[in-house]
């Protein structure tokens, strides 16, 4: 578990997502760390499964490009924090703070469980552009369906898009 004073404490340079919030799912200022890919060129994942993971070479909140931020949909002993991502709705508010502290809110335009090998071939492609042409966009990533253990991944990605409404 995350403390409170772990997540009052921690800090991101100022343009870089500092906490993700979905009131509609209960997640409330979830801890957000910059991360790139793995040797695999898979998105890596925090460790922790109480946060998220900023994808480095994406855009920043404000900038007006695509913001894309994975986490677990959960462990052996307890959901995720994107355990429920799945069930939001057209419409579902999501929040991010800014290291600065300035928030952007963003409306989810479209939520859905992809194949793995739909991921592979174009699916995140899909995700680095934005749900409506022209509009700045916040991209959430995490695990669906059955576990593969010849992959040792799960078969599925939600795979959700919103774009910035004020």
């Amino acid at each position: 578990e995350v403390t409170k004073k772990q997540v009052d404490e921690h800090t991101v340079s100022s343009l870089q997502p500092r906490y993700v919030s979905i009131p509609t799912i209960g997640v409330s200022q979830t801890r957000t760390f910059a991360m790139g890919v793995t040797a695999s060129n898979i998105l890596a994942s925090p460790v922790n499964i109480s946060d998220a993971a900023w994808y480095d070479k994406s855009d920043t909140p404000g900038s007006g490009g695509v913001i894309l931020i994975n986490a677990h949909n959960g462990g052996i002993r307890r959901d995720g924090v994107f355990s429920l991502l799945g069930t939001l709705e057209v419409g579902d508010i999501i929040e991010v703070e800014r290291g600065d502290g300035e928030k952007f809110r963003y409306e989810v335009r479209e939520n859905q469980s992809m194949h793995l090998d739909e991921v592979n071939n174009g699916g995140m492609r899909m995700m680095m552009t934005s749900a409506e042409e022209g509009k700045e966009a916040l991209n959430l990533i995490t695990c669906d369906g059955k576990w593969v253990p010849r992959l040792n991944q799960f078969d599925r990605r939600i795979m959700l898009r919103a774009t910035l409404i004020d």
